[in-house]
């Protein structure tokens, strides 16, 4: 393999719980299903065609999810190491340079979600080596890193690459 897998970036999110809001947060949205369900399904269009990492914005907040695909999700024993994760790795980055106001959480945290911030912040992408990826989300509020990923491919890894 050349690199470490596709990375998909844009704007409105598969996945967010920020809101009760059917169409931009629900499970249904028309992003992830597509329209009336049949057409333009882009989840399904980027897992069979191999997507490892989709990053989207839209929501004036930060999120991180497990491993997830059509609601099924890959409960990993390190949330902050994801070593060949069987479904696209999904965030949700949407707070950095928003001069709005930030979009809280009414939604309860679901078992899917690993990390939600309320704060402005802005993400690095760092490349470790050809297999290996690394996340970080600095909150501008704490002037820290709260929350990073390291994402990892074998090189072997059956259906990728």
């Amino acid at each position: 393999a050349e690199y470490m897998g596709v990375i998909l970036l844009g704007h409105r999110p598969m996945y967010c719980t920020t809101k009760e809001n059917e169409d931009e947060c629900g499970f249904d949205n028309v992003i992830r299903t597509g329209y009336n369900h049949s057409v333009y399904r882009l989840e399904d269009l980027f897992y069979d065609n191999g997507v490892d990492m989709v990053l989207t914005a839209h929501m004036h907040n930060y999120e991180r999810f497990y491993p997830i695909y059509n609601l099924s999700y890959e409960i990993v024993p390190d949330k902050h190491y994801f070593r060949d994760p069987v479904f696209p790795v999904h965030i949700l980055s949407g707070s950095a340079g928003c001069r709005e106001k930030l979009d809280p959480f009414t939604k309860s945290k679901p078992a899917y979600s690993i990390f939600r911030s309320e704060h402005y912040g802005f993400n690095f992408m760092e490349v470790l080596d050809k297999y290996t990826l690394n996340i970080t989300y600095y909150s501008v509020k704490t002037d820290t890193i709260v929350d990073w990923v390291t994402v990892s491919k074998s090189a072997d890894y059956p259906g990728y690459f």
